[in-house]
């Protein structure tokens, strides 16, 4: 063989690109932290509302049902429960059982209960944790590292594209809300209360949204690790904007997890190292293993 046929690149085919991505792995210690910070923010949630009864009373304000179903409540200690071990964190198959286990919950709750979008995104996270090894990390799937993102960027702009419409870039639904939350006593302060009732102030916030949702949407997809990195401080600036003039919390912080987790993470695969780890299938195939 000459030395230009030795140094001709050898072809590969997209079944071996779809095997080296599926196989490969990455350090990616972040996964872990937000694993566990992730169901911190959902274990303040739920406790928060079976105290405060907040999906039952909102469930009976859109429907003609009264009273507290025995079988939500199971749903949502099964979340709490959950959540409680993933924050704990103990490396074994319970970190990967305990994300099957708010996977079920909480796609049951939606659809059975109160179809909240913010309960259909504890959802797919939730889905997606239980591929995580269940360990400390710091090693993990490139795939789902890639899947993290991608549907992390979808989420923003499905969101962004949804608002643009004349309806919301009006300014409308905001205005609302302000007031709907003014009447209820939220805190604004003088200024700010005098502010949100004009409409070009409203309708400003609506405009400033979609192109933020938008642009943290396509910064994400980027293949640069320096450019992912500035979608972080616009979800900060979207969501501590939410929290304080919209009360939407819990799903801001959540997001905000999500996004500071997806923008360090390098898009190419590295070499690990890493040792075999349980993760939802390697579990599941030892469970089975042990039935046999």
């Amino acid at each position: 063989m000459s030395t230009a046929e030795s140094l001709r690149p050898v072809a590969v085919s997209p079944l071996e690109r779809l095997q080296t991505w599926v196989s490969g792995g990455v350090t990616a210690p972040e996964f872990f932290t937000f694993r566990r910070l992730f169901a911190a923010v959902w274990l303040v949630y739920d406790v928060v509302d079976v105290s405060l009864r907040g999906t039952v009373g909102a469930r009976d304000w859109f429907s003609d049902f009264n009273g507290y179903p025995k079988a939500l409540l199971v749903l949502q200690l099964v979340c709490i429960a959950a959540e409680v071990i993933l924050v704990v964190g103990r490396a074994g198959g319970a970190l990967t059982i305990a994300s099957v286990g708010l996977f079920l919950a909480r796609w049951r709750i939606g659809d059975k209960f109160f179809g909240l979008n913010d309960f259909r995104h504890i959802t797919v996270v939730a889905l997606l944790l239980a591929f995580l090894p269940a360990n400390k990390g710091p090693h993990a799937p490139g795939w789902l590292v890639d899947v993290f993102r991608w549907e992390t960027a979808w989420v923003y702009l499905a969101t962004g594209f949804l608002k643009v419409n004349s309806a919301f870039l009006s300014g409308g639904h905001l205005y609302v809300r302000h007031n709907y939350l003014r009447l209820r006593g939220w805190p604004y302060p003088g200024v700010v209360s005098g502010l949100l009732e004009r409409h070009w102030v409203n309708r400003g916030l609506a405009i400033f949204t979609v192109v933020a949702e938008l642009s943290i949407g396509l910064l994400l997809l980027a293949p640069a690790l320096r450019v992912r990195r500035l979608a972080l401080p616009i979800a900060i600036a979207i969501h501590g904007g939410a929290a304080l003039l919209v009360d939407v919390w819990f799903f801001g912080v959540s997001m905000i997890l999500l996004v500071w987790c997806v923008s360090r993470q390098p898009v190419g695969r590295q070499p690990t190292g890493r040792e075999p780890v349980d993760s939802a299938q390697t579990v599941i195939e030892g469970a089975l293993d042990r039935a046999n």
